[in-house]
């Protein structure tokens, strides 16, 4: 037998070696690796969810800081947060732990699954999430386990939580500008305690709802907050998921 299992408690700076805090931590989803002073070669990345080669944002948020200072604030993004707590948390469990495909796209592979919008909307740095009807319902990209994966943690992406959560309902929401916009609550994502008294917004490894957002879950509600907010005032949590043998 096999299950989906993710972390409820959100990983604090010890457990994700971006701080010696016993405390829940907040970070951008990537690192200072695209804003600090880069190695000599070393290429620059944008403020963008895809960079400008098509690459993920959550693949290249596994790089380390590069800011140039000796302690940087954020010295890790999501992924590298993750993988620094899967070897120095999870490596003894690794027998129960089963290898994934993460099925992560680079820009054009998620083009082709979700149809942009033509002309100036369907760059890398223009693409909107109002061109993906539904975006929030996607199962595009979904974690498999394979023999010929990775055993590692990682960041639930939407296909997850709308292959493997049955109990979303779609809710209409009304953001900042007086717009309404639909998306899915799920009980089960919700650590907020179910008042709203707390705001708990954690990671997930998608692309978010246009050119410079990631996905996140808000106490249980499935939105997005842009790569590069600013942790202290949006405080966006990690919580790794696993695959695991059921005995």
């Amino acid at each position: 037998n096999k299950a989906l299992i993710i972390k409820s408690a959100a990983l604090t700076g010890v457990e994700s070696g971006t701080s010696d805090s016993t405390s829940a931590v907040s970070i951008p989803f990537l690192s200072e690796t695209a804003v600090g002073a880069l190695p000599a070669g070393a290429a620059q990345r944008g403020y963008y969810y895809f960079d400008s080669d098509g690459s993920n944002g959550y693949q290249d948020s596994g790089a380390a800081s590069y800011s140039g200072d000796s302690d940087p604030k954020y010295k890790y993004g999501l992924k590298g947060a993750i993988d620094y707590y899967y070897n120095h948390s999870l490596k003894a469990y690794e027998n129960s732990i089963l290898a994934v495909d993460l099925h992560d796209p680079d820009f054009d592979t998620f083009k082709a699954g979700f149809n942009p919008e033509t002309g100036n909307k369907d760059t890398y740095n223009t693409w909107e999430g109002a061109a993906f009807t539904g975006y929030y319902k996607d199962i595009h990209f979904a974690t498999t386990y394979s023999s010929g994966g990775t055993k590692q943690a990682f960041a639930l992406s939407y296909g997850d939580l709308n292959r493997s959560i049955d109990s979303s309902e779609e809710i209409t929401l009304i953001d900042g500008s007086g717009l309404s916009f639909n998306t899915s609550y799920s009980k089960l994502l919700d650590f907020s305690g179910g008042d709203g008294s707390v705001m708990d917004i954690f990671w997930l490894r998608s692309a978010g709802m246009e050119f410079a957002s990631a996905g996140t879950v808000y106490n249980g509600i499935y939105s997005s907050v842009p790569v590069f907010m600013n942790a202290d005032e949006f405080p966006t949590r990690i919580r790794p998921a696993l695959w695991v043998k059921l005995n």
